[in-house]
């Protein structure tokens, strides 16, 4: 009998070094342990493709979420979004003014109009203007210098070293002596911008210092208080004269309130550069500014000229005194101011100019600013009108509005190119390696939504438009590049039908996109509404004092709305439609403690239910693409603590294998020593049996 040991071989696992067969088995221990492995390792094989997977899923979702945003913003432009103050949101709120002249002149050269959104769409005729706001000024004769750099002062005497401190004009339009027996004084100006509590002014055109009886008012006064909205400000008179029974309005024959402006000191040294740049390093607070003008050479001359526009804006330099002896242009032939003017104009044939310190006015009409540029049929007479006029015109801003649905339509159209990439399929029918969100359902109900609200007629619209294609909006195909597949349902603009559309029927085309709500009661107003409204019309019954309200839709059921009083009002009521009902979503406000049947339309355009779906899916952290990529992340993590559990559970494995198959080749090796023994007493026996 022979026996033969079979020694194996060395392999590794997990960094230990591990003989194979050594008992002679002959087995391929390694490959056997490392297929075994395998097969236990294949849910870790499937764990880290489905993550890959997840990310793939992720990065598109987030592609996703990007392009929807952009779409999402788009349409909320379109949408006349809900809320008090919103038309910068609103490109159908958004106006243009146009100009022009009735004699065929350039309109510009006299007026300019610009309109804020909301501005009511109207048109207003100027029929004059007199006079532009004009600012003061005041200017030394010639002075004599080597250079405007040159130190000037007291030279010749022509500008004497010294502080001067300009005084300001404000015009009195009334002085009133305020209650019986009151030494108060209130004054009326046309503008209080400039004046501060404290500050001291002095009153001019006040014959013998009084006033009705009030003594000391020829010196320097001090401000008690300011009333910017009527434009007066008060002060108390120094004399105890009693007023006796006079009317609230005296006379006084005041014409003037001179202000003391913050000072400008001139030094010995100073050129006449130096000079002007002391003035305008306080223009700001003076109102007065200063230039050098060289007249030839060696001889110039200081202006100086008011910053601001107005009445409100005079000043006067001639009387500030250094000493008893000269005052600091006292040598400079400074000339008598120039006095500052308001602007006049006359609008919608009305007797009465308005008048303004500026000629940049926006206070006249709301979202309106008119800035007059030059005088206007000036001798104008309200009593007797005639003569050439400006009309302006506040109207919509239609091309804002066409560009807003042409970059509507190409973020819808985004989206449908990202959408069919998404959903491309193979020549088999399977789908595409790229289309990872095919069956996202996130994903799929949102395109499914946009599409139909896109392509979709407008429910309670009546009339020629109630659909994109009656605008020149229509459905059409691209075709496939060697880089994109063919895209379906892509939107195109016909340019000139829907410029057409917009100045023809521009309310029409508001009510395509937008949200709008109609109804023959002003205290209803919409407050909120989502797409799970289902009625566009309907009659609503408000009976406050019973507490019930209660809307009528068709011919069905009366559907009982929810009625909140509304905090801190006693009149105002928030109506909501019952979840489930085809007014649900709807939120009405109802500012009235009178009972009312109310007629009801409200029509959710395109661009508004547009925003709501896309709004639903992109908000941040509560949205349905969030909540996706939340899961997914979730999902993820699972999926690693799955991969780590496995890895544990092969390693353990690995060893129980490497205990079994060692068992194995010793049991092999015990049984080989064994034979090996038996066939070695064998051959003794019969060596011996030969022998003998």
């Amino acid at each position: 009998m022979t026996t033969q040991i079979t020694l194996g071989n060395f392999f590794t696992i997990n960094g230990k070094n591990v003989l194979g067969g050594a008992g002679g088995s002959g087995l391929d221990t390694q490959s056997i342990i490392t297929a075994l492995t395998t097969i236990k390792s294949q849910p870790e094989t499937n764990d880290q493709t489905q993550i890959t997977a997840n990310g793939k899923i992720s990065s598109a979702l987030t592609q996703f979420q990007t392009l929807l945003s952009s779409f999402q913003t788009a349409a909320k432009a379109l949408s006349n979004p809900l809320g008090v103050g919103n038309e910068a949101d609103n490109v159908f709120a958004f106006t243009t003014a146009n100009v022009s002249a009735s004699d065929g002149s350039t309109a510009s050269n006299y007026l300019s109009v610009s309109s804020s959104p909301g501005a009511v769409t109207k048109s207003y005729t100027v029929n004059s203007i007199k006079q532009l706001a004009t600012a003061a000024n005041q200017s030394t004769g010639v002075l004599t210098a080597t250079s405007a750099d040159a130190a000037f002062a007291a030279v010749a005497g022509q500008i004497q070293p010294g502080t001067i401190t300009p005084q300001q004009t404000l015009a009195v339009t009334s002085v009133e002596s305020g209650a019986h027996g009151s030494s108060n004084i209130t004054v009326s100006v046309n503008s209080v911008a400039n004046l501060t509590v404290g500050q001291q002014i002095t009153i001019a055109g006040i014959g013998g210092g009084t006033l009705d009886g009030i003594s000391g008012l020829n010196g320097a006064q001090t401000i008690t208080s300011i009333d910017t909205t009527n434009n007066t400000f008060t002060f108390a008179g120094t004399g105890t004269a009693s007023l006796g029974n006079q009317s609230s309005t005296e006379g006084g024959g005041a014409t003037a309130v001179n202000k003391a402006l913050p000072s400008i000191t001139i030094n010995a040294d100073d050129s006449l550069n130096a000079i002007a740049a002391n003035f305008n390093a306080v223009s700001g607070q003076t109102g007065i500014g200063a230039t050098v003008i060289q007249l030839s050479s060696g001889k110039y001359e200081l202006s100086f000229t008011g910053t601001n526009t107005g009445t409100d804006s005079n000043f006067d330099l001639s009387s500030t005194a250094v000493d008893s002896g000269h005052t600091v242009f006292g040598g400079a032939d400074l000339s008598s101011p120039t006095a500052a003017q308001n602007a006049e104009f006359y609008l919608n044939g009305i007797s009465t100019p308005i008048v303004r310190q500026t000629n940049n006015i926006s206070d006249v009409i709301s979202g309106v600013t008119f800035n007059l540029t030059g005088a206007f049929n000036s001798s104008y007479d309200p009593l007797s009108p005639s003569g050439p006029s400006l009309n302006v015109a506040i109207q919509p801003d239609t091309t804002t509005v066409q560009n807003s649905i042409v970059g509507f339509v190409n973020a819808y159209n985004a989206l449908q190119t990202f959408s069919t990439q998404q959903t491309q399929l193979n020549s088999d029918g399977t789908y595409a390696s790229s289309a990872v969100l095919a069956n996202n359902l996130t994903f799929r109900q949102t395109m499914s939504s946009i599409n139909q609200e896109v392509t979709s007629q407008v429910d309670g619209l009546t009339g020629s438009v109630t659909s994109l294609a009656d605008v020149g909006i229509t459905l059409t195909t691209q075709p496939a590049t060697s880089t994109t597949p063919q895209v379906n349902n892509i939107l195109t603009v016909n340019d000139g039908q829907l410029s057409s559309a917009l100045a023809t029927n521009f309310q029409s085309i508001d009510n395509l996109f937008g949200l709008n709500m109609t109804s023959n009661n002003p205290n209803l107003v919409i407050y909120t509404e989502t797409n799970a409204l289902q009625a566009s019309n309907f009659t609503l019954v408000a009976n406050p004092i019973g507490g019930t309200f209660t809307a009528q839709v068709g011919d069905g059921p009366s559907i009982n709305l929810t009625a909140t009083a509304l905090p801190g009002s006693s009149t105002g009521y928030l109506l909501s439609g019952p979840s489930g009902s085809v007014l649900d979503g709807l939120q009405l406000i109802y500012g009235s403690t009178n009972s009312a049947t109310i007629n009801v339309t409200v029509t959710q355009g395109i661009a508004n239910t547009s925003y709501n779906t896309s709004n639903t899916a992109t908000t941040a952290n509560t949205g349905t693409i969030a909540l996706a990529l939340t899961g997914i992340q979730t999902s993820n993590t699972t999926l690693q603590q799955d991969i780590t559990n496995v890895k544990t559970q092969v390693l353990q494995y690995q060893q129980q294998l490497l205990k079994q198959y060692a068992a194995l080749e010793s049991a092999i090796s015990s049984t080989n020593n064994l034979l090996a023994s038996l066939s070695a007493n064998s051959a003794a026996q019969l060596e011996s049996a030969q022998i003998g």
